[in-house]
């Protein structure tokens, strides 16, 4: 089954902010085992600790699930991500094209680049990302892809 354009915005978006989300819930469990061992530490007993690790059991889920809910409402108010767009790869960069107009991406302009088994992730700056869907791209344009970013930083 081919995914939907709605699918497949969310998996790249997800793989795209993974990393984000994970060092926020690395944050957000910090924060509460310190309280959870000052709680133990002050009570003098291991069970004050547990509404606090019963409240990250609930806490890490819920941010996932919030994230993704938030980037399929994006995806249902935004007309521009659902419009078609054609990539085209040369030596000079990569063409995005859709009715709102043309941009280059110029190979260098990626800052660092990244992938994971569906997508290639094309960093203009740590917080903007081009997404190539490897699905679409012909053995060519993966092998002028690939020699261009050999000599960028893999995030």
């Amino acid at each position: 089954k081919r995914p939907t354009f709605h699918d497949e915005y969310l998996a790249a978006s997800m793989g795209l902010a993974k990393q984000r989300t994970l060092r926020f819930i690395l944050f957000l469990a910090g924060v509460v085992i310190a309280i959870a061992a000052f709680r133990v530490i002050r009570n003098d007993n291991l069970l004050a600790a547990a509404p606090y690790v019963v409240a990250l059991l609930v806490m890490v889920p819920a941010v996932i699930l919030v994230l993704r809910h938030r980037l399929g409402k994006t995806f249902d108010d935004q007309a521009s991500l659902r419009e078609t767009f054609t990539v085209e790869i040369n030596g000079e960069g990569i063409r995005y094209s859709h009715s709102t107009g043309t941009r280059l991406l110029g190979w260098d302009r990626i800052r660092k680049w990244s992938e994971d088994r569906r997508f290639i992730f094309l960093f203009e700056s740590d917080l903007h990302a081009r997404i190539l869907p490897k699905r679409a791209l012909s053995e060519e344009e993966n092998r002028l892809v690939r020699s261009r970013l050999a000599g960028v930083s893999c995030r």
